[in-house]
């Protein structure tokens, strides 16, 4: 029997999977993601955010839970784009066939 999210029934959000690239320049290596993702649709739940001042810069970090089909493109290093909104996810993606659950953030206010 496999697992089933309680929300699975609810994955109608649009979004689109960023897959980054690397380059290298003068020796530092840059992660860079592209316009336009691979469109899926995802279960989207916020968790609020949290304010922040760090060393005089004020940011607010959104944090949130995403829940998708299993795709094997997803990774760590991805984003997933939900509007204009780009949510970077942090640690690695919890695989529970057929389903992928993503912890995931968004930083603004210049953080």
């Amino acid at each position: 029997m496999s697992y089933r999210p309680p929300e699975i029934d609810e994955l109608r959000t649009p979004a689109e999977i960023l897959v980054p690239t690397y380059s290298t320049y003068n020796g530092v290596r840059k992660k860079s993601f592209p316009e336009r993702g691979i469109p899926i649709t995802v279960h989207f739940k916020s968790k609020g955010g949290t304010e922040s001042v760090v060393n005089g810069v004020y940011s607010v970090i959104n944090t949130a839970d995403i829940v998708t089909w299993f795709d094997p493109r997803i990774k760590s290093d991805c984003a997933i784009k939900i509007g204009s909104d780009i949510y970077q996810i942090k640690g690695d993606p919890e695989i529970l066939t057929p389903y992928i659950i993503m912890k995931t953030e968004k930083v603004s206010g210049g953080a």
